[in-house]
């Protein structure tokens, strides 16, 4: 395989790529690889861009490796490769081998979003929903949200059940907040416990019950979410508990 690359098909380096990636599994890679990769860029493959890419985001011994995988993800977008699009937004939103660029981050993120990637409608939304980038617009977080919600994006559960809870972007709807946190629990994500400890805590949407929310509270707090640590405490002192 790595003889065909070098004599200058294509093919050859495609297979040569995949054959490096799945032996070494992105911890080691040998430079000689991102020659084989370089390769079927000047042939014009896109996909060469992505893994070439992709070796420079895993290998931070090499110099500059930040701003190298930046330059092959500007060039896979280029060629016109969608989920390059989506990487370039996460590196101008963090910063990552160049100045952050907030702005640029939004668009590159609608872009990648409305090509189908569901994970970019998701870090949309969050960019809608704290104005960053562009300025805030719950009723679009909202949707986008629902979006990622109905495609699987766990996290975005949470969101749903906040922007619920406080009526943003929807009709305020505690039983309807009250029943994603529950889903959120069912994934085992940390803050839903602590979430719904809160409602059981306040009445919201359910009947007060302050021995329930402790309940949760130390679940969230034993998952490593230190507010559920703090509330657990909280209304330990309170001596509302029986």
């Amino acid at each position: 395989m790595e003889k065909a690359c070098f004599e200058g098909i294509a093919k050859g380096c495609i297979d040569s790529h995949l054959y490096i990636i799945k032996a070494y599994r992105y911890k080691w890679l040998p430079l000689w690889s991102i020659e084989i990769l370089s390769k079927v860029l000047w042939l014009g493959y896109a996909e060469g861009c992505i893994s070439t890419a992709t070796i420079y985001e895993n290998h931070n011994d090499i110099d500059k490796s930040e701003q190298e995988a930046l330059n092959y993800y500007r060039k896979a977008y280029r060629l016109g490769l969608t989920q390059a699009c989506f990487k370039l937004a996460k590196y101008f939103e963090n910063g990552i081998g160049t100045t952050k660029d907030l702005k640029r981050a939004f668009i590159l993120y609608k872009k990648s979003c409305n090509d189908g990637n569901i994970e970019a409608c998701y870090h949309l939304a969050n960019l809608y929903y704290n104005g960053i980038g562009t300025r805030k617009n719950f009723q679009k977080a909202f949707k986008l949200y629902l979006k990622a919600y109905n495609a699987g994006i766990e996290n975005s559960v949470l969101d749903l059940a906040k922007m619920y809870k406080n009526g943003e972007g929807v009709d305020r709807n505690f039983y309807e907040a009250v029943f994603l946190y529950r889903q959120g629990c069912s994934y085992n994500l940390p803050e839903a416990f602590y979430q719904l400890g809160n409602m059981y805590s306040r009445g919201l949407g359910v009947k007060s019950n302050k021995t329930k929310a402790k309940e949760l509270f130390n679940i969230a707090c034993d998952k490593g979410f230190q507010k559920g640590c703090k509330a657990k405490d909280i209304l330990t002192k309170s001596k509302l508990l029986p």
